[in-house]
């Protein structure tokens, strides 16, 4: 598979910088796979917070960051499962489940609609896009883990809006200079803004809370043996 595109690139010759201009393919390796960590930790800062000034607005999308994304959040969750109390874990799936199944299904949802709507945006866009918003995830869930009290959830539900709501406003700034009709925008926007924020407390509740039972909730408290493991 392979992209149009076009690279300036400069060439230093005899202490002066020559700009050419090449035109032609770029291959989806090097679109996608080929980052420096550099690139990956600017753009984990600039998906935390939609582009309102130049430091948040990076174009670029790679799919490594996004992986790296996955694979912390699958950690992090494991951990949070394994700490739960064991009635709480017993009808509930595997968090490896619930994080493949979202990673799958939601940029799917989301590419459609866009399609739906006319958007010029491409399927590894989008999924690179939303990739690095799960950065917001990973923020809250750990702050919630490190500082958590069961008896409030107020923390959590405010690194949700801070983190959380904030990078997925940035996926609807971005959507929306590529979708032309307003209802559209509308609908695909609010779509991904609305799974972006419930599949965190999905994730919060099911997997890192002590004592939530998923499908009922649960009035025990936190043993103390569950924070001093934090």
């Amino acid at each position: 598979m392979a992209y149009k595109g076009s690279a300036v690139i400069l060439v230093p010759t005899d202490s002066k910088q020559y700009c050419v201009k090449v035109d032609g393919h770029v291959s989806f390796v090097n679109r996608y796979m080929k980052v420096t960590p550099y690139d990956i930790g600017r753009r984990i800062i600039a998906s935390l917070g939609p582009p309102c000034n130049k430091k948040f607005r990076i174009e670029n999308i790679d799919l490594v960051g996004p992986l790296l994304a996955v694979l912390i959040l699958i950690a992090i969750l494991n951990y949070g499962y394994r700490i739960k109390e064991p009635s709480a874990t017993d009808l509930t799936m595997a968090p490896v489940t619930s994080v493949l199944l979202y990673i799958v299904v939601n940029p799917c949802l989301g590419f459609v609609l866009c399609k739906l709507a006319r958007a010029s945006m491409v399927f590894w866009d989008l999924v690179g896009l939303l990739g690095y918003a799960l950065y917001s995830h990973l923020i809250t869930l750990i702050l919630s883990l490190m500082i958590y009290q069961e008896e409030s959830n107020a923390f959590f539900f405010l690194c949700l809006l801070s983190f959380g709501g904030l990078s997925a406003l940035r996926v609807c700034i971005l959507l929306i200079t590529s979708i032309p009709k307003p209802a559209a925008r509308l609908l695909v926007c609010s779509t991904l803004f609305i799974n972006h924020l419930l599949f965190l407390i999905f994730l919060h509740f099911t997997y890192m809370h002590p004592t939530f039972i998923y499908g009922r909730g649960s009035d025990k408290r936190v043993p103390t043996k569950i924070h001093t493991n934090l």
